[in-house]
């Protein structure tokens, strides 16, 4: 059910990306225009090619300006990010959003400059980036508000519903339901069927996310029965996933499958866009493997891991090979069901740094924010308190009688100051043990992490070993020496294995190897491998595995270690779990 969880939430991503057609001749979406210029004509149709979604037209019509104006930059930057982000340049898109964004400042690119906001959003939120995208979309907001755009209403709570989306990928579930439902509120007043079908198709995945399934199905069903009516191909395969993926909630794996064949056909003939999405190969490959078509299942699996890679998108490609390493075991492909997860070990590390990294920044991020606030509050006072200071000699002069009542306040405010002060540090204090606090556990984790990679890695081999082992020596000795050999390259704990390993430990406990080598010179390597493997909680069955020797040798090493530790009636796990330096 995980795995379902996990492609519901990538759907979501989907969602945000899909651009919804107007086929109204009203223009609604153009800003009243004073004048009808070349260039507005020049700007309008390319906007006509964006809302078509004709990427490779917009692309062609796009032309650099003769000389140079900010204005028509800009615009052309815009567009320039929607071509990239059709084509899933994410990086690209952002960077010429981002140029547009400083130029589109005039009344009259009011239009331009809320798709330049909205194209932004679509790009951070794409990334995995849904603060960010979070943040330009309360600008949207804030802009459609004082803009004087024809159609801002309908905008504004297309803008409300997307932000909705973004808060559910952000895991705000309180004020995703707030803003998802003011747009289906809205659009289902106004009998916009379009933004209607858009949005509940959109609450179908929510649905799905709370494990309400039926009402999910029910949902997307009226989302398809909708774009039916506007005859939206690729409204109908996302409609028809979203029905998929609820059967899929209920196990009910052949309807299930009907659907997402349904939605891959139409993806095919959706015109300018006729790829599939990866989260559909996923969702069928899911189905097969359920339906015990392996085979099936590893070619979907493979295809959607080449097209992610393609793209490099690492979160498509971790659950590619994720499950291409299951279905190779389940196969007795154990030496592939190996190579895949290694690739996935690695993908898994590299999407594990990254994460790190971000809420290191996160944290930084709010500390060095706190602290500018916390500076700037100070100088408000001190600038406050030069202006006291600066009275007080004023009143001084004219009234000396009442001089010993100033200073007495001047100390009375300085005290409260000092007490002020105090308290800030106390706050940036608890900031700062918070920050190197999420530290540590990231580092745990990490540890944690390559100690569950080396026992995954025993496992595998020691069913490798097992499947050698079973040959029949006598016919096939040739091939039976060569794949033992291979065996044996593959060490349970390699040189590289332990270096690794000793890094992640020193970091969660610093200074407690070469302590342990100083009070008990006369441990040998072995033993203090089996000293930090017990320090992490592992039983004497991952310590075998991991190590690669039998239950009996780590018996055997376990009394030798507690004889050298000097223990006599005190429990070894005990002990060694109260060790700190």
């Amino acid at each position: 059910m995980k795995h379902l969880k996990a492609m519901g939430l990538l759907l979501m991503v989907v969602f945000i990306s899909c651009e919804k057609k107007n086929n109204s001749t009203t223009q609604l979406e153009i800003n009243k225009r004073t004048t009808s210029t070349d260039e507005n004509r020049y700007y309008d149709s390319l906007f006509s090619w964006y809302k078509k979604k004709d990427y490779a037209r917009l692309g062609k019509e796009i032309k650099e300006p003769a000389e140079e104006s900010k204005e028509k930059t800009a615009v052309l930057n815009l567009y320039k990010g929607y071509v990239y982000l059709h084509q899933s340049r994410f990086d690209s898109a952002q960077v010429f959003f981002n140029k547009a964004l400083q130029g589109l400042n005039t009344k009259l690119l009011q239009r331009e400059m809320y798709y330049g906001l909205k194209g932004a959003a679509e790009s951070f939120s794409k990334m995995g980036k849904f603060d960010a995208a979070i943040n330009l979309q309360y600008k949207a907001l804030d802009f459609l508000e004082k803009s004087d755009l024809t159609d801002k209403n309908r905008l504004y709570y297309s803008t409300i519903g997307n932000l909705g989306i973004n808060f559910f990928l952000n895991q705000d579930y309180n004020k995703s339901e707030l803003y998802g439902d003011k747009a289906l509120a809205y659009f289902a007043k106004v009998k916009d069927s379009l933004n209607l079908a858009y949005f509940e198709s959109a609450k179908a995945v929510m649905l799905f996310q709370d494990d309400k399934f039926e009402a999910s199905v029910q949902l997307a069903k009226h989302s398809l029965e909708l774009r039916k009516k506007l005859k939206d191909i690729s409204g109908q395969a996302e409609s028809n996933n979203n029905i998929a993926i609820a059967y899929m909630g209920l196990k009910n794996w052949d309807l299930a499958l009907e659907y997402l064949y349904t939605s891959e056909k139409l993806f095919l003939s959706g015109g300018n866009n006729k790829e599939v999405p990866i989260t559909i190969m996923h969702n069928i490959a899911h189905c097969l493997k359920e339906k015990n078509n392996i085979d099936g299942a590893l070619a979907k699996y493979e295809l959607a891991y080449k097209i992610a890679q393609s793209k490099k998108m690492q979160n498509e490609s971790r659950i590619s090979l994720q499950q291409l390493s299951k279905l190779e075991r389940i196969k007795g492909n154990y030496k592939e069901a190996l190579v895949y997860y290694m690739k996935y070990s690695k993908t898994k590390d590299t999407l594990f740094n990254i994460q790190k990294e971000k809420a290191i920044q996160d944290v930084s991020t709010k500390y060095e924010t706190k602290q500018k606030e916390e500076k700037i509050k100070l100088l408000q006072k001190d600038k406050q308190l030069a202006q006291n200071q600066r009275w007080m000699y004023v009143v001084t002069i004219l009234f000396l009688i009442i001089t010993g009542s100033i200073a007495v306040a001047y100390f009375v405010f300085r005290s409260r100051k000092n007490q002020e002060l105090f308290l800030v540090d106390k706050k940036l204090h608890e900031s700062e043990i918070e920050r190197l606090k999420i530290e540590m556990e990231l580092k745990r984790k990490a540890l944690d992490n390559f100690t569950d990679k080396l026992l995954t890695k025993s496992e595998i081999i020691n069913e490798l070993e097992q499947k050698l082992n079973s040959f029949n020596v006598d016919h096939d000795d040739a091939i039976h020496s060569r794949n033992i050999g291979e065996l044996s390259k593959m060490k349970i704990l390699t040189e590289e294995d332990w270096f690794l390993f000793k890094e992640y430990f020193d970091k969660v406990y610093p200074g407690f190897i070469p302590h342990i080598r100083k009070k008990h010179n006369n441990l040998t390597p072995g033993e203090l491998r089996m000293l930090l493997l017990i320090k992490l909680n592992l039983d004497s069955f991952e310590v075998a595995s991991i190590l690669g020797i039998s239950a009996e040798s780590v018996k055997k090493g376990r009394y030798r270690l507690k004889k050298k530790l000097e223990l006599i009636d005190e429990d070894l796990n005990a002990h060694i779990q109260s060790l700190s330096f």
